[in-house]
């Protein structure tokens, strides 16, 4: 880990009415990972979800918020500015998102209807 990661953390939300209340109890639920590379919002969580027991890829319905996608094909936007920022403009929190849309090869973009993401008390921006 980088001397700059060091203050990050591995953090896993549910909501509250949620059956989901141990490590492990993700089985057959979508969960929502950062890009790949990302040792806070993917390399670390997988790490864990595979302790508790489960294999991400066959075990939960991944679903990748890469933001560094650069191929042009997609984008990723949430509802949040900066880390920074959304506290000086949301200092009561804001009940954030994330949405990707797809570019059309013909030209154009559609919203993916199978990708958005809630947060809630949690803000979707990465730092």
């Amino acid at each position: 880990m980088r001397d700059s990661d060091i203050d990050f953390s591995t953090v896993f939300i549910a909501p509250t009415d949620s059956p989901i209340h141990l490590l492990g109890d993700q089985k057959g639920t979508r969960f929502a990972l950062g890009s790949r590379d990302s040792s806070h919002a993917a390399i670390l969580p997988v790490h864990f979800l595979r302790a508790a027991g489960l294999d991400p890829e066959k075990d939960l319905k991944l679903v990748r918020f890469d933001t560094d996608s650069r191929d042009g094909k997609r984008i990723y936007f949430s509802n949040s500015l900066y880390g920074t920022w959304d506290a000086q403009f949301y200092p009561e929190g804001i009940r954030g998102w994330g949405a990707k849309v797809d570019a059309l090869s013909g030209g154009g973009l559609k919203l993916d209807s199978d990708f958005f993401i809630p947060f809630e008390g949690e803000r979707p921006h990465r730092r």
